[in-house]
């Protein structure tokens, strides 16, 4: 009998055993595979199949939208009234144009863009017509925020690769340090994801029609080219975006800042190709028509910055009173904490800048260290003489296309949380931007660069902390944006949403991106030389 109860122990600790060793084997498989699918070598590709995904699902989503929930008339007839009186009654007076909901109030490019659907949509009256063209207006939306989230994937891969090649830790640190990064990549990932969930947006771009889609198209596609360093392609779509709506203007301190640290001169390639010819020209000549005839009415009416809206549509405030709302100290109030805020983040992306140049021992001296960081031929310092040879080394370098997104995205963000007023449809204006935001500012690169030990104990717990945050912001501003009519708990939450993405606003972990390359040439030799090596400094 002891022998049988003896055997039949053995029996279950055996069995046990297994069972622990294969838990423990599928642990492992799944976190090999996890590490894998964000870092491999194949990495990016997985990427990219996911940004596939995501679109043809919104492709899907989309067009199922449009068959099953009814259009809402808002804007659209108003817009086709305005375009109308420009087309066919020949009116160029923008105090004289007219829609059922008021003046026009949008520059020219509206106004082109706006005859374009009039005339595809039998004047305006095939609805079902324009909600197909705004899908596509939405799609590419989407497609380009993908793109733009799948470089700042990039950009965090490649930091944690040149900082764990560049430093001497110990394995288990090099072993968090992995962790965290494949959290991180999996975290963007998901939030590429939450992007495409978006109720309010949907609705703004497929069945409201707002002339806010396609701003933000352009605008996207704008930091898309600046991100791949086509600054003047990018100006120029910039001020198409402009052109459409004058909301876009809120990018502009960030892509002021980005043009002073891009570009190689001041007055040549600032002022007069990337302002001048870049912004200023598209403006011109949109608006030849109209500043040509009634020029003052123009500009008072396309960009009319002392508008004040009713206090009864606002999503934001609408908790004060009516008449604070709509009063002057209220709106010069806003304006000094938007400007304050402009100024104290300016101050920590130049300092961020200027101890990079130090960091990388970029010869930078004076303003060049924190503005006119690029130089595209590259500086050349000898670093070794001997009898027969002579190295040295060219450092070229570009503005880092993370930080090129950040820096835009900030801008806008500090406008919209210090606006007086915000529409339901102004929540297309940064909803992108929200996880960006929250996200971006806990870096593999920040975390690391730092030497956060809290992190670097409990990596995991940190990253999907932050995650979890995120999403309860985003999930906040979309509750409050889709509270019809807004109420004075919707806005606060709304308001208090701002103040969480605010506070994790962070200077930026990198400015620039320098590469190395190192020359070698023979004094035997008057002509050629080897093939230099190239070397990526963060």
């Amino acid at each position: 009998m002891v022998g049988l109860r003896s055997s039949s122990s053995n029996d279950d600790r055996t069995k046990n055993e297994n069972q622990q060793e294969t838990t423990t084997t599928t642990q492992n498989w799944f976190w090999q595979w996890y590490q894998s699918n964000a870092l491999g070598a194949h990495a990016g590709w997985y990427d990219f199949l996911w940004i596939l995904v995501l679109w043809v699902g919104e492709c899907g989503l989309g067009a199922a939208i449009i068959y099953k929930v009814p259009y809402t008339e808002i804007d659209w007839i108003a817009y086709m009234q305005e375009v109308q009186a420009v087309v066919d009654d020949g009116q160029l007076d923008y105090r004289q144009i007219r829609g059922d909901t008021g003046p026009l109030v949008y520059p020219a490019g509206f106004v082109y863009l706006f005859a374009l659907l009039r005339h595809l949509t039998n004047q305006g009256e095939s609805i079902a017509l324009a909600q197909l063209i705004f899908l596509g207006f939405y799609v590419a939306t989407q497609m380009t925020v993908l793109l733009i989230y799948g470089m700042m994937v990039q950009a965090e891969r490649q930091d944690a690769t040149t900082i764990s090649s560049s430093t001497q830790q110990q394995k288990q640190q090099q072993q968090r340090k992995t962790e965290y990064l494949a959290h991180r990549i999996w975290g963007w990932r998901l939030l590429m994801g939450v992007l495409c969930l978006s109720k309010r947006l949907h609705s703004i771009y497929l069945l409201r029609l707002f002339n806010d889609g396609p701003t933000m198209l352009l605008l996207y596609i704008s930091i898309l080219l600046f991100m791949k360093q086509f600054w003047q392609w990018g100006c120029c779509v910039f001020s198409l975006a402009v052109s459409v709506k004058m909301n876009v203007l809120l990018f502009a301190p960030g892509l002021l800042l980005l043009l002073l640290q891009s570009s190689p001169t001041f007055w040549n390639d600032v002022i007069v190709r990337r302002l001048g010819l870049g912004c200023a020209l598209p403006q011109l000549v949109l608006g030849a028509p109209f500043l040509a005839t009634y020029p003052l009415a123009y500009l008072r009416k396309a960009f009319e910055l002392d508008r004040v809206f009713f206090h009864q549509w606002t999503v934001n405030f609408k908790f004060l009173p009516n008449d604070v709302f709509v009063s002057k100290p209220w709106a010069l109030f806003l304006l000094s904490l938007h400007l304050s805020g402009l100024l104290f983040l300016a101050r920590q992306w130049l300092a961020r800048a200027a101890a990079q140049t130090t960091t990388l021992a970029l010869p930078k001296q004076g303003i060049s260290r924190y503005l006119f960081l690029v130089n595209e031929k590259g500086d050349e310092k000898p670093e070794e003489k001997t009898k027969n040879n002579h190295t040295s080394s060219t450092t070229t370098t570009q503005l880092a296309p993370d930080y090129i997104a950040y820096t835009m995205m900030v801008s806008n963000f500090v406008g919209i949380a210090f606006a007086r007023t915000l529409h339901y449809q102004f929540y297309s204006w940064y909803f992108h931007a929200l996880p960006l935001l929250m996200w971006y500012s806990a870096s593999v690169y920040s975390i690391f660069v730092n030497n956060n030990d809290a992190v670097l104990e409990r990596p995991g717990f940190y990253c999907w902390r932050r995650f979890v945050i995120t999403l309860g912001v985003m999930a906040a501003v979309e509750c409050a944006f889709l509270t019809f009519p807004a109420t004075p708990l919707s806005s606060a939450i709304l308001q208090m949403a701002h103040v969480v993405v605010l506070w994790h606003i962070r200077s930026p972990p990198r400015v620039v991106v320098a590469m190395v390359k190192q020359n070698s040439r023979s004094k035997e030799q008057s002509t050629g030389s080897a093939e230099p090596g190239t070397k990526k400094l963060q």
